[in-house]
């Protein structure tokens, strides 16, 4: 993982509330993929199957993100207290991105939070997200919080904002 200046950084935005996060690393690799569908249409005394387009599904993408308390401190000049509340607020962000937002009288319902991913120079998309995995790596023993956290997050596009062939022919793949 390498550090880049803060204008190039990948960003997570729920556009839902406003709030969103700044991976403190670029992600080295950024995976993703996109399906067209066929259904089988069988073709009379044929010898084969004819293709017949059915959709193309949402394109789904996953990135790491990566915290590290000891180096941001170093970089920043904030305390380790300091650092670990920006370690646990990053992580408590990108965990309610699978929860749907509390409505009225306290009743869970709705879906999860439409979000902008911004990967400067790959893609800006909106999405949603599907899983996170992480790993809390080298904890502190003083308090037990992680000196390291490795988050992958799998994002699926919203398909109200998905674009057409003309479309990314024209405008390019950054799709905001």
């Amino acid at each position: 993982m390498t550090d880049v200046p803060t204008e190039v950084r990948t960003t997570i935005l729920n556009v839902d509330t406003g709030k969103g996060i700044m991976l403190q690393y670029e992600p080295e690799v950024i995976s993703g993929s996109v399906q067209a569908q066929y259904n089988a249409d069988p073709s009379l005394s044929g010898t084969h199957e004819n293709m017949k387009f059915s959709h193309t599904a949402n394109e789904t993408f996953e990135l790491e993100m990566r915290w590290n308390r000891i180096h941001l401190s170093a970089l920043t000049g904030k305390t380790t207290d300091e650092c670990d509340r920006i370690i646990s607020d990053a992580r408590s962000f990108v965990r309610s991105l699978l929860q749907p937002s509390r409505l009225v009288l306290d009743v869970v319902g709705g879906e999860t939070p439409l979000l902008i991913v911004k990967c400067p120079g790959v893609f800006e998309v909106y999405a949603r997200m599907m899983n996170i995995g992480w790993d809390a790596m080298t904890r502190d023993p003083k308090n037990g919080s992680p000196l390291q956290l490795v988050m992958r997050g799998t994002f699926k596009e919203d398909p109200q904002y998905r674009y057409h062939s003309d479309d990314i022919i024209d405008i390019g793949y950054e799709r905001i």
